[in-house]
């Protein structure tokens, strides 16, 4: 395929973690033409039932190819042992579009991984897709994924969270057959995009027209998708992707801060119809500025029209953040800082009547990557002991993400963490 320029342009589809291999088996069967699809997980079992030639196992030495248990920490030990595979998998595509399920260790951990190494590796374009988990599915779960899909609204030009519970509440199927359409939802949203990017149509789409809609990272995407058909083509088509359980919500409370819009349409749709459409939407969206159109004739689509919408939802915080962590001023602080989550919160103490009166400090972020296990209570010491051991901490915590740095493995062990703590030696003092 060719861009603007007459270049080729290469996508690459990554699906992470069980939902994740899911979908890009999906993608397989549909025929996402034109576009490369990959697969990554730290589970073999759900590698092997998955027809993508272009796989990646992760972590066995961490999780002996059994999956990260949902664990997050398993899954950035994983990410660690084998960096190298992940940076193949990110690497030598112009559009990265990574889909995952979040809320579990392998998608919520890899998935941003996988999207920071693609921005570092020369992408142009940086796309992710992520099914929210079920609300009855605990808050952990839910809180996982949100300062998942945080995270990723940082380093990708466009993030989309798909919301499972409205997009399954409003289906009778059977279980299976309702997570699998769940699935298709995601399958459709990336078959759009791939499409959108690819094709030749009467006005096209490319990464340029992509980065102006999409100018700010931070703000939450939204996607939606809406078809009509007959002489209410347009009606439909507009009332069906303003209400899509794609966007949430629906498009009224999105306060959108851009807007793109790509049709497909067939030869018989006249272009008066089209700007009405054009009107409709941009309408429902509330967005007067920041509009890119795209239109493309498709044969298949006599009487039928299907159309896209994907922006930047508006957002009250100036910038994303880590849960608990109170508003500051912007700061540009250095990407290994960022994803080391260097800092420890500040020391409990007395507070004086001045401190009283004043607003608590904010704390310090530990960053997405810095994942850190419950700790048990101390056991109660004697008045006037001193400590008699010190203890290290635990592999998963000790260099974040390693500061951008390749990982120098040997027999199962990083070489660049000091002997001492590789063997959890632990000094008497």
């Amino acid at each position: 395929m060719q861009t603007e320029t007459g270049q080729k342009l290469s996508i690459r589809v990554a699906g992470v973690g069980g939902a994740g291999v899911k979908i890009a088996a999906a993608l397989c069967a549909a025929g996402c033409g034109g576009a490369d699809i990959a697969a990554v997980d730290t589970d073999e079992a759900s590698l092997r039932d998955c027809p993508v030639e272009n796989a990646a196992c992760v972590g066995k030495t961490a999780t002996g190819g059994m999956g990260s248990g949902g664990d997050p920490a398993t899954a950035k030990e994983a990410a660690i042992s084998d960096l190298a595979a992940l940076k193949r998998i990110a690497s030598g595509a112009d559009v990265f579009i990574c889909v995952a399920g979040l809320g579990g260790g392998t998608g919520s951990v890899i998935a941003p991984i996988l999207a920071k190494l693609a921005a570092e590796n020369g992408a142009k374009l940086v796309i992710s897709f992520s099914l929210m988990p079920l609300s009855v599915e605990g808050v952990d779960k839910s809180s996982l994924a949100e300062r998942s899909v945080r995270y990723m609204r940082k380093v990708c030009d466009a993030a989309a969270a798909l919301p499972n519970d409205i997009i399954l509440a409003r289906s009778a199927l059977p279980v299976k057959a309702a997570f699998e359409a769940a699935n298709m939802y995601a399958v459709s949203a990336i078959g759009e995009i791939c499409a959108m990017l690819l094709n030749r149509g009467v006005v096209n789409i490319g990464i340029p027209s992509f980065k102006k809609a999409f100018f700010q990272k931070g703000l939450p995407t939204f996607f939606g998708i809406g078809c009509g058909k007959g002489a209410n083509a347009v009606g439909d088509a507009a009332a069906e992707l303003a209400s899509s359980p794609l966007l949430g919500g629906g498009a009224a409370g999105l306060n959108a801060e851009s807007l793109m819009i790509s049709l497909v349409c067939g030869e018989d749709f006249e272009m008066n119809k089209m700007q009405s459409l054009l009107e409709t939407v941009s309408q429902a969206f509330g967005v007067r500025e920041r509009i890119c159109f795209g239109a493309s004739v498709d044969k298949s689509m006599q009487g039928r029209i299907r159309v896209c919408a994907m922006g930047l939802a508006g957002n009250p915080e100036r910038a994303p953040q880590a849960p608990g962590a109170a508003s500051k001023p912007p700061a540009a602080p250095r990407a290994t800082a960022e994803l080391a989550g260097a800092g420890k919160n500040p020391p409990e103490g007395e507070e004086s009547a001045a401190s009283s009166r004043e607003e608590p400090k904010p704390k310090k972020s530990r960053g997405f990557f810095s994942f850190v296990r419950p700790k048990a209570k101390p056991a109660p010491r004697e008045p006037g002991a001193e400590q008699s051991e010190f203890k290290f901490v635990e592999m998963s915590e000790q260099r974040g993400f390693f500061e951008d740095t390749p990982v120098n493995m040997r027999k199962g062990e990083d070489l660049d963490v000091p002997t001492f703590m590789r063997r959890n030696i632990k000094i008497n003092l």
